[in-house]
């Protein structure tokens, strides 16, 4: 199977002139440029962050010194890089290291995902977000129904599919409307809601048949779980990004148009005097913001 190869155009795909030797030589590729002009290619020169020349392999190997990093691409195709206009890299980070639910509407795979959040955030870390059922949603269309089958009610699921594995991990995690959300043993104890509490105004407590209490909340009955998740520590934040880094490079993203808070600014300035930030990341700041 042929490779495939990302590259950031970064000063147009057509030879151009630069100063000095090439820092890394790209040979004997299948590079589809996107160039009217010139839609393929054998070799790219590449200076500093920047490519200075795409074309065959003679005329790019006269950029090549002594220092120069040469790669025989043994035909992979190479295209540029891809430009994710509408990221939110704090969410992304959330769903890719924590618990993502997208595509999850029945109990097993809902508990299997969860624990296997749990078992890769330290013990006391919340585990929220999800998005549980979009894929559910999307499947059933505009008429409500799966394919084929009669209207039916969406999965919600209930705290008793997932208390054994998170004895030690709060969890809030949310429907992917934003409309209803499951909180654990766990969260619901720090919260102080127990079979006793009444659901604030606007907001549902449900319970099943016998009194228990579901997990399920709606409204302004979230806020009492809201208001007991601290702070995301810099640390998390910090791991999220490096699996958005890591998602980004696999598929071959090289800039990202993020829409950013102030605390991960924090992050990515890190991770740039690291030297790993490995994807160009454009600012585009919340309406919240508007003041800053």
């Amino acid at each position: 199977m042929k490779k495939l190869l990302m590259f950031a155009v970064l000063l147009g795909v057509t030879a151009c002139s630069g100063t000095g030797a090439a820092d890394l030589v790209l040979l004997n590729g299948n590079v589809y440029t996107l160039d009217d002009d010139q839609p393929w290619a054998e070799a790219i020169a590449i200076q500093g962050e920047k490519i200075i020349a795409v074309g065959s392999n003679g005329e790019v190997r006269g950029l090549a010194g002594s220092q120069t990093r040469t790669i025989d691409l043994d035909g992979a195709f190479a295209l540029p890089g891809f430009n994710d206009a509408h990221v939110h890299i704090d969410a992304t980070g959330a769903l890719l290291t924590g618990a993502n639910l997208l595509d999850v509407h029945v109990p097993d795979a809902f508990t299997e995902r969860i624990a296997g959040a749990a078992s890769r955030l330290p013990e006391g870390s919340w585990i929220t977000r999800g998005d549980w059922g979009a894929y559910e949603l999307w499947a059933m269309g505009s008429a409500g129904t799966m394919e084929g089958e009669a209207p039916q009610e969406r999965f919600k699921p209930h705290r008793d599919l997932i208390d054994e594995a998170t004895p030690n991990h709060p969890v809030l995690v949310n429907r992917h409307d934003r409309e209803v959300f499951l909180a654990n043993s766990k969260a619901l104890e720090l919260a102080g809601i127990s079979e006793q509490t009444r659901a604030p105004r606007g907001g549902t407590i449900e319970r099943d048949a016998a009194g228990r209490l579901t997990g399920i909340l709606t409204g302004s009955a979230v806020d009492l779980v809201r208001r007991v998740i601290p702070p995301l520590p810099f640390d998390t934040r910090l791991a999220n990004f490096m699996a958005v880094l890591e998602e980004a490079r696999t598929g071959g993203v090289t800039t990202i148009q993020d829409l950013t808070r102030a605390p991960q600014v924090q992050v990515y300035r890190e991770v740039e005097r690291r030297g790993e930030l490995t994807c160009r990341i454009q600012l585009r700041p919340m309406l919240d913001m508007v003041e800053h």
